[in-house]
């Protein structure tokens, strides 16, 4: 009933509190291989958890821990897997790291590459710990916690294994935050991580949101590693993709801002001397918020039907 209540966002901040934590024990009581309790219990939280309340209700009650240790029970369960991925990628969201830390601290972002490591061939599964990557992504507790498990390499894969447009923008959006630090910028050049951004700008030439996140992505893999990726033979291909996204989406307001900014780092190769620019933590905003200051956004997953 309450992951059915949990459709409607009216109802999200009403479920608050008791629902949360009476969801919460219910898992935990349950035996934690009893797989349609723990599918339920992960389904409802991936859509309570789009609540600023309900994320700090279910993070304080212990949540993440239920979550986490469900997947480990359950590890050849798809849909048990995807649900929980959404839920900890909601739970991730927002400009504080409480919970960001919470879910390295506790595992949950060890498992959400696991569970894209046993089914690599899922494209909605891969889709979704990319999209929760993005959220973990927004600051260094949550990089580290992506390094340390192996993350990056697991984004890369999903990349390159799929070519639509949904696995691409994620991608490229999860890239993107990892870049913004200059010591994870260079372990994803050096994992493939520009390959894959121009790779996908290439294919989905026409795709603004892809564009849009492969922008941002090179906006700080260039910031961070100019050097790096001149060595590596990749400004050519990334000043190319960036320019014909320019020149195609002339009136997107944010891929002429990361491009321009891009292309201004580019022109760098040809100096003495390499500048490093201080520019505030971007959250790309989606498709249907174009317009909207990206400095106030972060990714929100829809609910399930």
């Amino acid at each position: 009933i309450l992951s059915n209540l949990a459709h409607s966002q009216d109802n999200l901040g009403a479920i608050a509190g008791k629902g949360c934590r009476w969801l919460v024990d219910a898992m935990l009581r349950a035996s934690k291989r009893n797989e349609d309790i723990q599918r339920i219990g992960t389904y409802a939280m991936s859509n309570l958890a789009m609540n600023d309340g309900n994320r700090l209700t279910i993070c304080g009650c212990g949540g993440i821990g239920a979550i986490v240790r469900a997947m480990k029970a359950n590890s050849n369960a798809a849909k048990l897997q995807r649900y929980a991925c959404t839920a900890l990628g909601n739970l991730a969201r927002g400009k504080k790291g409480e919970n960001r830390e919470k879910i390295k601290d506790e595992g949950g972002i060890k498992a959400i590459v696991v569970a894209m490591n046993h089914f690599p061939n899922s494209s909605g599964l891969q889709r979704t710990c990319l999209r929760a990557f993005g959220n973990l992504a927004k600051d260094d507790i949550g990089r580290q916690g992506i390094l340390e498990a192996d993350g990056i390499r697991a984004v890369v894969a999903a990349m390159r294994n799929f070519a639509n447009h949904g696995i691409q923008e994620a991608g490229c959006h999860a890239l993107g935050n990892l870049s913004m630090s200059e010591q994870f910028a260079a372990v994803t050049v050096d994992l493939g991580g520009a390959q894959c951004v121009t790779h996908a700008m290439d294919i989905l030439d026409r795709n603004e949101e892809v564009q849009r996140c492969g922008c941002f992505a090179l906006l700080y893999m260039t910031r961070g590693c100019l050097e790096k990726l001149q060595r590596q033979g990749h400004v050519d291909a990334i000043t190319r993709v960036v320019e014909a996204a320019i020149d195609t989406f002339a009136s997107s307001r944010y891929i002429r801002k990361y491009g321009k900014k891009t292309l201004e780092e580019t022109k760098k190769v040809q100096c003495d001397g390499l500048v490093s620019l201080d520019w505030p933590i971007l959250y790309l905003p989606r498709h249907q918020h174009e317009g909207m200051d990206p400095t106030t956004m972060s990714l929100q997953f829809p609910s399930f039907q």
